[in-house]
């Protein structure tokens, strides 16, 4: 009889923890907001937890962003500046799914800063024009294509940096992936952990300024392999 009182508070227990957890698990439906950003923008700032990240040229200056409804979003559109923080919020396990943060820029726009961030998750620049870009990746690819800027800063601990534009200036960190860069390829300074450095630039290689360095990769420029 004793034993049987014990093994019901157990059993409570473990259908308690079991509910818990399967709540922790879902994959929570998304919600979507969409804002227009009719007083211009000339400033990004993204961080996020688990999103994918998408800004290229548009029609019009709109943000669109996706994120699970246990997701905190705290977003800020002030002085052309948008921000945008989406945390995880209590559920432990729960997954950012197909969360995906949007920013559409007219063209001939120029901007000043874009700064993007994400824990996981894939971060992709396009056809946009501004003074600086910085990106931070824990885990997935960074992309750039046709974009024109001063200078670019790249840290990726697990992905790729692909990059095929105008840059003047390339900063590019991959722990553990490949550093692809193409274009109008001027000063770099790239360096991978395990990863190969790849660069086709319009440039010869006398005409670039290049530090390039690679733990436990191969280094190529303009098709010709110097390591």
């Amino acid at each position: 009889m004793h034993k049987f009182k014990k093994i019901i508070p157990i059993l409570v227990i473990g259908l308690f923890v079991s509910f818990s957890l399967s709540g922790c698990f879902r994959n929570d439906e998304l919600v979507t907001n969409s804002q227009s950003l009719k007083d211009g923008i000339n400033e990004i700032d993204i961080d996020v937890d688990s999103a994918n990240v998408l800004i290229e040229q548009g029609e019009e200056a709109l943000i669109t962003y996706s994120f699970p409804k246990n997701v905190n979003v705290d977003y800020s559109y002030e002085n052309g500046k948008v921000t945008l923080k989406g945390k995880n919020g209590v559920s432990l396990f729960s997954s950012g799914g197909n969360s995906e943060v949007k920013i559409t820029i007219p063209k001939d726009k120029q901007l000043s800063v874009i700064t993007t961030k994400s824990d996981s998750g894939n971060i992709s620049i396009n056809n946009i024009t501004s003074e600086q870009i910085n990106c931070e990746l824990d885990s997935g690819n960074f992309t750039m294509n046709n974009n024109n800027a001063k200078k670019l800063v790249a840290k990726v601990d697990s992905g790729n940096i692909t990059e095929d534009g105008d840059i003047e200036s390339i900063e590019a960190n991959a722990d553990s992936g490949n550093v692809n860069l193409a274009g109008n390829v001027y000063i770099v300074k790239a360096e991978t952990d395990s990863g190969d450095i790849n660069i086709n630039s319009k440039k010869s290689q006398t005409e670039m300024r290049l530090n390039l360095d690679t733990d436990f990769g191969k280094i190529t420029i303009n098709g010709k392999s110097i390591n």
